[in-house]
């Protein structure tokens, strides 16, 4: 039994590399990329995906607070969105820093995700974004010097940016040294459930082939 099982862990190991890669940035949308984000109401961008919760909750403000938070649904190099939008400016988002508790903001999920997605307003070299699977970190944290670099030089700096985030996690802190680290539109997916299924599958072998030692 030995001999046979010791081979098949090892293939079903090979067959689940998400369990153990790390959450990368994926995707990064066009500047201020706002087709993603539920605007339906002034509230709509501040709803939280399925199996979320905040175990720290960021400040929620909408518009622009000098020196405090700038609204992600502002865009004064290219106001194309706010334009064709009544009353945009009112739309709500999250905002973290230390005029903006909690600091960080840790957003908690009661299962295993595969990627979050969310619109970041004008990231900056002091925003952080970390990401944590049962307990250990897994990714990040990210800033502005990973996501501003595809856009130039062709975008401005202030750009609000689409981002996705791929990789196995259940928590994600986001932090800021200064005001502040803005974001609005959550999105987060779930593994693929051929995935789940080869990483129970992995994890069944590994079990027998330590019952047989």
């Amino acid at each position: 039994m030995k001999l046979i099982l010791a081979p098949l862990a090892a293939i079903a190991l090979m067959a689940v590399p998400v369990a153990a890669s790390a959450v990368a940035l994926t995707s990064i949308g066009g500047p201020n990329d706002y087709s993603m984000v539920d605007v339906s109401t002034n509230a709509a961008p501040v709803a939280l995906p399925a199996f979320a919760s905040w175990s720290a909750a960021p400040t929620i403000r909408s518009g622009n607070i000098s020196g405090i938070a700038r609204s992600p649904f502002d865009e004064t190099v290219s106001d194309t969105f706010t334009s064709s939008l009544a009353g945009a400016i009112d739309l709500m988002y999250f905002a973290v820093g230390p005029d903006n508790p909690a600091n960080p903001a840790i957003l908690s999920f009661s299962r295993q995700m595969s990627s979050l997605s969310f619109l970041w307003g004008s990231p900056d070299d002091y925003n952080g974004l970390t990401f944590y699977l049962n307990g250990m970190q897994v990714g990040g944290p990210f800033d502005q010097t990973d996501v501003n670099p595809p856009l130039a030089p062709t975008n401005p700096p202030t750009s609000n940016v689409y981002v996705t985030f791929t990789g196995p996690f259940d928590e994600v802190r986001f932090a800021s040294s200064s005001n502040a680290f803005e974001f609005t539109g959550l999105s987060a997916r779930v593994p693929a459930p051929a995935t789940l299924a080869l990483l129970g599958g992995g994890l069944v072998v590994l079990g027998l082939v330590r019952r047989q030692r």
